[in-house]
């Protein structure tokens, strides 16, 4: 069974119930008209993996996987969202500064992926480069919003 950690990619969801990464994402392509706020610290880390990293692993899991317990997929490291919304903020080419509303919630300080069964049984690791994916992920939600705006 693949337990996959925070997934991120396109088509996605990047409403105002969002997961984080669209969520910031859509903040950006309608800042100054929306502010760029990123809940608690941003010091809260995550196990972001791409949508087409676990596509590979469910792949790759239909052939090896059965039989063998939990098999975590996503990387070995954690990146805070103050890493991401910085990322993002560069990606849109505006001059945004993050807002972090130490009011909302932030959840856990730090999640990342023990993927050794993955390599071992799968021969699976991550290979989207995480600003690569943020890159394409804001390039897509940016087209969506601005067909929203002409229709």
């Amino acid at each position: 069974t693949l337990m996959v950690h925070n997934v991120y990619g396109t088509p996605t969801d990047y409403g105002t119930r969002s997961q984080v990464i669209p969520a910031l994402i859509r903040k950006a392509c309608n800042y100054p008209k929306e502010e760029f706020s990123v809940w608690g610290s941003g010091n809260q880390g995550r196990a972001f993996i791409h949508v087409n990293d676990i596509v590979d692993a469910l792949v790759l899991a239909l052939k090896y996987g059965w039989g063998h317990g939990w098999i975590q997929i996503g990387p070995d490291h954690s990146t805070s969202i103050k890493e991401i919304a910085y990322k993002i903020a560069e990606i849109s080419g505006k001059e945004i500064e993050p807002v972090f509303d130490r009011t909302k919630p932030e959840g856990d300080s730090a999640r990342y992926a023990d993927y050794t069964k993955a390599k071992t049984i799968l021969g699976w690791e991550p290979h989207v480069d995480l600003e690569e994916g943020l890159r394409e992920c804001y390039a897509w939600i940016e087209r969506q919003m601005k067909k929203e705006e002409m229709s």
